[in-house]
């Protein structure tokens, strides 16, 4: 039961009773103007976004990021990057210190996923991918979606030309008769129309949506 969820209905449904209202019509409203009431659409919607931020709490590193000599383990800082970011949108800090096994179910289930609590442990998760938004060399941040990354990306192209047709390429070869639906894997390039009106032609602005796969646990031959 999530105890939580239930003293805020009760809180609801008491400030009914004190006005008067004496029907479940009358509760319904109240609960639904305290939005406390979802579509199951919502519902499954907001399910999914807690079993993906559990998942993700699971396999945050736990160990500082090891010291590393200049120019190796570059794989590794840009991995662990990736995970700082990740962190930063869950709200926790890295190295991300694990609750105790008798308070991760209270600390991780009410925070995130309340339908998990005392469920055995699941199988060591998949890898999960993450999306680098980027222009040239400088990264502007990591991203559960595609679409998100895009924005960020088309955000600054926006600024820089707000009257450009922007559209989105997968990196290589393109076709005028591509659908342009990239695949999971495929890197991405903006292309600007108008960037320069005497050429009229689709031009690549250096905004670039990479996927980056991120492993749900450590590989002591990466290092290798």
């Amino acid at each position: 039961m999530n105890t939580r969820a239930v003293k805020a209905v009760e809180q609801v449904i008491h400030a009914s009773m004190v006005k008067g209202k004496q029907t479940a019509a009358g509760y319904a409203i109240d609960l639904d103007s305290a939005q406390l009431i979802m579509s199951p659409e919502k519902a499954k919607r907001l399910a999914e976004l807690e079993e993906m931020a559990a998942r993700l709490l699971a396999m945050l590193p736990t160990k500082p990021l090891p010291k590393v000599m200049l120019g190796e383990g570059a794989a590794l800082r840009a991995e662990y990057g990736a995970w700082v970011q990740v962190a930063m949108v869950l709200g926790v800090s890295l190295p991300y210190e694990r609750p105790a096994a008798e308070k991760s179910a209270d600390k991780l289930t009410r925070l995130f996923a309340p339908t998990q609590a005392l469920r055995e442990d699941e199988p060591e998760a998949p890898a999960l991918t993450v999306y680098r938004a980027s222009h040239d060399s400088i990264v502007f941040g990591y991203y559960a979606t595609r679409e998100a990354a895009r924005e960020h990306c088309q955000k600054f192209m926006e600024r820089e030309n707000p009257v450009a047709t922007l559209e989105w390429r997968p990196d290589g070869e393109w076709r005028e008769d591509d659908d342009g639906e990239p695949g999971p894997d495929d890197t991405e390039e903006l292309y600007a129309y108008g960037s320069h009106p005497e050429t009229a032609t689709w031009d690549p602005t250096g905004y670039v949506v990479t996927p980056i796969e991120v492993a749900s646990a450590y590989d002591e031959e990466a290092d290798e």
